[in-house]
């Protein structure tokens, strides 16, 4: 309807540009944002994985641990076993045998 060299067909150019520019613009933040979005995402399964990782270290000392405590165990009770079958004599004063 206006020319593009009126000043109406000047002012639909600007008003235009300046829609083009923000149009790119939030398109950009808005890829930018998706961009942080999935690396934050990224960086929070890295933590689970490596907290799952610490976890599954963990339980496995302990139960290292405790196995070799268990088998401590076994091989202390071995060692004693001899003397819990038998009997002790501990003498007082009095001459009487009190076991």
């Amino acid at each position: 309807m206006y020319g593009e060299n009126s000043p109406t067909g000047n002012v639909e150019m600007m008003l235009y540009s300046r829609i083009r520019r923000k149009t790119r613009k939030t398109q950009h933040l808005h890829k930018l944002a998706a961009q942080t979005d999935r690396k934050s995402q990224i960086r929070t399964e890295i933590a689970r994985t490596k907290s799952a990782e610490r976890l599954i270290a963990d339980q496995l000392a302990t139960r290292t641990r405790l196995q070799r405590d268990s088998s401590n165990s076994e091989v202390a009770q071995r060692r004693f076993s001899p003397l819990s079958n038998s009997r002790v004599f501990i003498p007082f004063l009095t001459g009487y045998d009190v076991t």
